[in-house]
């Protein structure tokens, strides 16, 4: 069990599960393990796809590739995201 990982997430099941996500996540952070980003993105249900940068903790906002991704999230995925739940609640009341 790497840093606790299989329970801090039990919590965050539910929540990941209602809202888009997405995840940065620095492959040479020492803080917080890559495989903790990893499984926050294969328990989310609405993700967009996510950024694994040659980058450590502290570094991750000095990246140009983490604001285009922000950016992209913002403006592209939440819209495509919402737009496929919508389609989902529709085909539900037919």
């Amino acid at each position: 069990m790497e840093h606790g990982t299989t329970t801090k997430f039990k919590d965050l099941d539910f929540k990941i599960r209602s809202v888009p996500v997405l995840v940065i996540h620095g492959e040479d952070d020492r803080t917080v393990p890559v495989s903790h980003g990893k499984a926050i993105c294969e328990r989310a249900v609405n993700r967009a796809a996510p950024l694994w940068l040659r980058a450590t903790h502290d570094n991750l906002e000095n990246c140009r590739e983490t604001w285009l991704r922000i950016r992209t999230f913002i403006k592209r995925d939440i819209k495509r995201m919402m737009l496929s739940k919508e389609e989902i609640s529709v085909g539900k009341m037919k």
